[in-house]
């Protein structure tokens, strides 16, 4: 059975949709990646430091008055982590 001329354009418009979704949840998936290993190598280099910074920086890098939210639900359960976002 072949498709008809409207189902085929019907599913090329919904293949062009999709896409377009695809797409919107890779750049968000990629972003939260970035900004979880941006928070991982802030945390490297905080333990690196040690006891060379004083409690009150260690505080401050640690909690500078910013917001942590959870990241957006995706089907990739592994990207939901806790992301900060700066109020600022």
């Amino acid at each position: 059975d072949r498709m008809s001329e409207s189902e085929i354009e019907q599913a090329m418009a919904d293949a062009r949709n999709y896409a377009a979704k695809d797409q919107v949840r890779r750049d968000a998936i990629e972003v939260l990646a970035d900004a979880q290993k941006l928070l991982d190598e802030t945390e490297r280099k905080v333990k690196a430091a040690g006891k060379g910074l004083d409690k009150s920086r260690k505080k401050q890098i640690k909690n500078p008055g910013i917001v942590v939210c959870k990241a957006p639900k995706f089907r990739e359960n592994h990207m939901r982590k806790k992301i900060i976002v700066s109020d600022t």
